[in-house]
């Protein structure tokens, strides 16, 4: 079962607005991180030990495209349709059946995260340099 045009149109509008939403300044980014990190980890546990302590699917949702939208993995189709389909609540979706896509999400996030860190960290020193450099 896939999601009819009018609940994926839907959903990626709730995308959109959600990145209309998300802070800018550095503490309100990390905080953000942290937090959808938190509710991705907190189902992943739950899942794994197959209890109901689940967070919301609207939830998840928001936390997985945060994650994706902040390192740029947002062109992912399996990704946006995997987020798509938690913020359709109309959409049959067995939570327990997609832990494989949320973990993949997951980690393909903070793969990238590590990349943008690592490239940041080699501007540094070239940007200090040149700021010291008075002649």
């Amino acid at each position: 079962m896939r999601l009819t045009k009018a609940q994926r149109e839907r959903a990626i509008q709730l995308m959109h607005d959600q990145l209309l939403r998300q802070p800018q300044d550095a503490d309100g980014i990390e905080k953000s991180w942290f937090a959808a990190e938190e509710v991705l980890d907190a189902y992943i546990a739950a899942t794994e030990a197959r209890t109901a302590d689940l967070p919301p699917r609207h939830q998840l949702g928001e936390a997985c495209f945060y994650l994706i939208s902040s390192v740029g993995l947002i062109r992912d189709d399996d990704n946006i349709e995997l987020i798509a389909e938690l913020l359709t609540p109309e959409y049959g979706l067995e939570l327990y059946g997609i832990l494989s896509r949320v973990k993949r999400l997951r980690d393909d996030a903070l793969v990238m995260l590590a990349e943008l860190a690592e490239k940041e960290t080699k501007a540094e020193p070239a940007m200090h340099a040149t700021d010291l450099d008075l002649f």
